[in-house]
């Protein structure tokens, strides 16, 4: 709720596309290739998806707008894992720190 509290202080209008997922939930989205784990924290709910609501038209998301880093800085100023830091980005996916 943090995050999404300072998108709205930054003025950066996001969509939640995910958060809690079920086991069934989470299969599906590795067979579509949106995920690549059964290990995800979606599990838990630890996790939640989100995109800046201007990109959500764009192709696959505009993954090298600089709004990605924006919204990436903002949820690890407060703590939080962003995953496009990982090898493999992942910019919509924000996770508690383990």
């Amino acid at each position: 709720m943090e995050l999404l509290a300072r998108c709205v202080e930054a003025r950066i209008d996001v969509r939640i596309i995910y958060t809690r997922r079920t086991p069934e939930e989470q299969a599906d989205c590795v067979r579509r290739g949106t995920s690549r784990t059964m290990h995800s924290m979606h599990l838990s709910g630890r996790a939640m998806d989100i995109c800046p609501a201007i990109l959500l038209m764009e192709k696959d998301w505009a993954p090298e707008d600089p709004l990605w880093l924006r919204l990436g800085e903002l949820g690890e100023r407060i703590g939080l894992r962003w995953g496009g830091r990982w090898r493999r980005p992942d910019r919509p996916h924000f996770e508690e720190k383990s």
